[in-house]
Formats: structure tokens, C-alpha cells, sequence
């Protein structure tokens, strides 16, 4: 039996310019694993990530730190860090072809306590202009919020849509 518990499953159908999901962090666990997967958007591009408290209110402050290696199957491996920015750059770069879209799987340490940090890291993989490419991240929201949920963006831009994805979040459940 699985130590992973099905907490959510959220379906995009058509095109919406963010996914907010709520109530999904609780004192019921430390540790959630989230996938998203079947994406697609209307441009070939980033999918930004900010955390949502328990107040439900999107956390824009300039708190969240990341960095990141992408491995890319022609072009060599890039890597990056940033401070202080207003959402986690992390899921991979995926084409705005369904067919060709990748997985994330982000695991999130402590989200729901106020007396420790939210501790994320995200892997992925896709095909994007022709070439695999990959993702490995580490990052943390550098502020004690209590953290309900997550949502999930086109290169934080609204003028751009997801049109399919499916996000589901699981619970560890450690007996």
C-alpha cells in the first residue's frame, strides 16, 4: 500500500488564464507531492507557480527563492538562481503542443506550519522544438505563511491561457 493519499484532482478543460487550488494544505500532513501533467497552453512558454495562504490570498510579496539546472538534450544545461522574486519559476518549459507537454512533480515540505519555512522541489521532463529537455529545482518561500494552496500560471502573464492540464496532489502519510 502507497504512502501517498489522494488529497485533490483538478482538470483543466479549456482556457483559463490561472488555476487556483485551494484548501489542499493541512496540519493532516508535512509532506505533498503535486504532478502536473497532460498540459497545454496557447503559447510555448513557462508555467509560473505562487502558494495561496489559508486566508485564501494569492502571496505576491517578493519571498520566494529558487534555483534550477535545465538539462536540455542539444543545447547543454543552464542553471540559475534568483531571490527575492514574486513566484517560483518552475515548471518545465512545455511546447504549446499538447502531444509534446512534460511532467512536474513538486514536493512541498511544511506548507501549513507558520513556525517553518515552505520548502519546494520540482522535477520534470518534456519535448519542446524538437529536443528533450528537463528540469531540477530547489526552492522556498523565505516568510512563515501558513499555505492553503498553490497556483499555477502562464509566465505570470494573463493575456495567456492553459487549456488543458491535470494536477493532482497527494498527502504523505507516514505511519
Amino acid at each position: 500500500m502507497s504512502n501517498l493519499r489522494l488529497i485533490n484532482e483538478t482538470l483543466v478543460t479549456s482556457d483559463v488564464s490561472f488555476v487556483n487550488i485551494t484548501d489542499l494544505f493541512s496540519s493532516d500532513y508535512d509532506v505533498y507531492q503535486i504532478t502536473f501533467s497532460e498540459v497545454d497552453t496557447d503559447t510555448t512558454t513557462y508555467i509560473y507557480m505562487r502558494l495561496i495562504n489559508t486566508a485564501g490570498s494569492l502571496i505576491t510579496s517578493a519571498n520566494y527563492d529558487y534555483a534550477y539546472s535545465l538539462p536540455d538534450s542539444t543545447a547543454g544545461s543552464a542553471t540559475a538562481n534568483n531571490t527575492g522574486q514574486t513566484s517560483f519559476l518552475n515548471v518545465n518549459y512545455f511546447s504549446n503542443v499538447w502531444a509534446e507537454s512534460g511532467v512536474n512533480t513538486f514536493t512541498i515540505f511544511n506548507p501549513f506550519s507558520t513556525s517553518s519555512y515552505t520548502y519546494m522541489m520540482n522535477e520534470g521532463a518534456g519535448f519542446f522544438s524538437s529536443r528533450m529537455n528537463a528540469i531540477k529545482q530547489i526552492a522556498l518561500l523565505d516568510s512563515l505563511d501558513s499555505i492553503g494552496g498553490v497556483q499555477f500560471s502562464v509566465a505570470g502573464n494573463s493575456s495567456y491561457n492553459i487549456s488543458r492540464a491535470k494536477i493532482r496532489t497527494y498527502g504523505l502519510r507516514v505511519d
